[in-house]
């Protein structure tokens, strides 16, 4: 079992604040952890949270020990930081190892896709830690999301290269991509080959005692 650190430390935010980063995350937990933990931290509510990103290193060997999660307002951001203060929630996020949370340098979801689309290009949207975007809870498409939300020029350039294309019929199928938010295979027209280096991954249990299952995964 890994060890805990101390409690993580709750920044204040501003009263405009949406979009907080948690720092010291432990360097195998992936973005669908990370939405488990939001989950875990606020039971039985509606997501409120719209956007959220844990990027990698290039090689995909680990994250860099950040998350970033923008919530639909500033209240539900203030409220989500309001349920960490909570015993429960900080045991949850210890066992993340997350050392802080506070606001993000960059606020709002469009503000960080755009950003993120100035530094990273293309790879920002079909990269295997591409941020999460959601819509009322729900998962949505990346690139339609990009669309809406980020400065013309800029989300043209980049969403044209993700372009639709026809599905064999063993593709259709086989139903939507396990990650709906994300591009299949036949819609994304690759620059030129990349090798997919498996990576490691560690389910933390939230049941007291219970064993770390640890995963390798393959990009194919």
């Amino acid at each position: 079992m890994i060890d805990a650190p101390a409690a993580a430390r709750i920044e204040s935010i501003d009263a405009d604040c949406t979009t907080l980063i948690m720092r010291g995350l432990n360097r195998q937990v992936s973005r669908d952890m990370v939405v488990t933990l939001l989950d875990e931290i606020q039971p039985g509510r509606c997501a409120q949270y719209d956007y959220i990103y844990v990027p990698w290193t290039t090689d995909g060997a680990s994250n860099i020990g950040l998350a970033f999660v923008n919530f639909e307002s500033p209240s539900a951001c203030q409220e989500f930081l309001d349920a960490l203060a909570e015993p429960e929630s900080q045991r949850k996020i210890a066992e993340y190892h997350v050392r802080s949370v506070g606001p993000a340098a960059i606020q709002g979801k469009g503000a960080n896709l755009t950003a993120m689309l100035g530094k990273r290009g293309l790879e920002a949207l079909r990269g295997f830690d591409a941020p999460l975007v959601f819509t009322k809870g729900r998962p949505a498409s990346l690139p339609q999301v990009v669309r809406e939300v980020v400065p013309g020029a800029l989300a043209s350039a980049q969403v044209a290269k993700v372009v639709p294309a026809s599905r064999s019929k063993s593709q259709s199928a086989a139903g939507p991509s396990h990650y709906p938010w994300m591009p299949s295979s036949g819609e994304v027209q690759h620059e030129a080959p990349q090798s997919h280096a498996p990576r490691i991954r560690i389910e933390i249990p939230s049941t007291p005692g219970a064993a770390v299952v640890t995963k390798m995964i393959f990009d194919l």
